[in-house]
């Protein structure tokens, strides 16, 4: 069995945190709809915001993190087209954020596809 290393896990929770974090009601509607214990998830998300001290994504982050329940965010498939969490470092992580093109086409293509 694979694990994400900590780090990468640590980045890992705060993609989903914010997610939660801009979408709570989407993510309700959407745990309801294929979950049986969507009390959990919220259970976590608030023992992960008040544990760890995350601090509030900025209102600049909100389309990166736009769900809309049919499909993931913007952020999500890059990662997972670009990034394993299994694997990489924290590293890699930096250096594939750094590729500022490639995600701004990655975006641009997400968001304006037909």
């Amino acid at each position: 069995m694979h694990k994400i290393n900590r780090s990468l896990g640590i980045v890992y929770d705060s993609i989903y945190h914010s997610v939660i974090f801009f979408n709570q009601e989407t993510v309700r509607s959407f745990l309801k709809l294929n979950t049986e214990n969507m009390s959990q998830v919220f259970d976590n998300y608030y023992e992960f915001v008040n544990d760890k001290n995350v601090p509030e994504p900025s209102d600049d982050l909100y389309p990166f993190f736009y769900f809309d329940a049919k499909t993931p965010c913007v952020i999500r498939k890059y990662l997972d087209k670009y990034f394993d969490f299994f694997n990489g470092s924290i590293q890699s992580f930096v250096k594939l954020l750094k590729e500022k093109e490639r995600l701004k086409r990655f975006v641009y293509n997400y968001y304006l596809k037909p």
